[in-house]
């Protein structure tokens, strides 16, 4: 028998649609109906979305949602739609982790509608577990103007240590976006990328390779690790906050990390 898994991943009180929507300021995003944007929530669920339509939506428990997300437009482009032909998403878990139905992975297509430049968005899919289930997510989620901040290398350059653990590793960001790092307590060694998707807005692309890691986190090694990220400067230190999707052979890992500059 099918089973129905009910996932909220964040709740807030006005709707995508709704009259009360506030604009975004003209610097503050995107024209047109693209989803691109770091949307908030309750209990620190969040979601990116890059300029080329790749999304992460995160929960608490590290859990990812990520695929790609199509905006099209509707009602003479008042309304924004999802293309839910062209917008999947997969669930990402972290090394350890299941589903409730006990499966590792869930997939399905996605409906979302936002009022172009208002400042919420409803996002809500049926997901199909590897176990036969159905994983129904609900997303509703409000626009943070962080995204409006201009990206650079030079901007998140740094170094940055894991606010959940200080003293594991320090991950290091030069000026050409070159990105190392080594973890002590698991071995794990981070070496990649983290560059602007569009110099306009605050979402970086983050391309890094695990290795040397120890126990569990053996299980990253070697596999591309690809994700987007943002940088808060309102924070004092600066924080920088990263999603990432450890494509593995047979699986994918969710790798979630807020850390703070040094």
């Amino acid at each position: 028998m099918e089973r129905n898994i009910p996932i909220v991943l964040l709740s807030v009180l006005v709707a995508a649609c709704g009259d009360t929507s506030v604009p975004i300021s003209e610097t503050g995003y995107a024209d047109g109906c693209s989803p691109g944007g770091i949307w908030r929530g309750t209990d620190g669920a969040f979601a990116v979305i890059d300029e080329s339509h790749r999304g992460h939506l995160v929960q608490p428990d590290g859990i990812q949602f990520v695929g790609d997300l199509v905006g099209v437009t509707f009602d003479q482009g008042k309304l924004c739609l999802l293309d839910r032909e062209k917008s999947v998403l997969h669930a990402v878990l972290p090394i350890g982790s299941a589903l409730p139905d006990g499966s590792l992975e869930a997939q399905g297509k996605v409906d979302a509608n936002w009022k172009r430049r208002a400042d919420h968005m409803q996002m809500d899919a049926d997901l199909r577990t590897s176990a036969g289930g159905t994983l129904s997510l609900a997303f509703q989620g409000a626009y943070d103007s962080l995204h409006g901040v201009t990206s650079s290398r030079s901007a998140v350059s740094g170094s940055y240590r894991p606010i959940s653990d200080r003293d594991s590793e320090v991950l290091t960001i030069d000026s050409a976006g070159t990105a190392f790092g080594q973890n002590a307590r698991t071995g794990c060694v981070v070496s990649g990328n983290v560059d602007p998707v569009d110099t306009r807005f605050n979402v970086y692309r983050v391309r890094l390779t695990f290795s040397n890691c120890q126990g569990e986190r053996a299980e990253l090694n070697g596999w591309p690790a690809k994700g987007l990220g943002f940088l808060d400067q309102n924070k004092a230190p600066a924080e920088l906050l990263l999603a990432i999707d450890v494509v593995a052979d047979t699986r994918h890992y969710s790798v979630v990390a807020t850390m703070e500059r040094l």
